[in-house]
């Protein structure tokens, strides 16, 4: 399975943690899990990681968005 394969499967995932009723433990992993995926992507875009957390909403550093 390729890389990209990967991870669309892991926001699958993500996008389901959303709807589905979840413990305390397995809220904690799919909410790092998002916060991971938003890093990459914002890492993806401007070719460096970011220096503090990304809004899952618009994909901006949290000091630059307005959500």
């Amino acid at each position: 399975m390729k890389l990209t394969d990967q991870i669309n499967t892991l926001r699958r995932i993500v996008a389901d943690w959303d709807t589905n009723p979840l413990e305390d433990a397995e809220a904690n992993l799919f909410g790092q899990l998002a916060d991971a995926l938003a890093a990459y992507d914002y890492h993806k875009r401007n070719g460096e990681a970011s220096t503090e957390r990304v809004c899952l909403l618009c994909g901006k550093l949290t000091s630059e968005c307005y959500c």
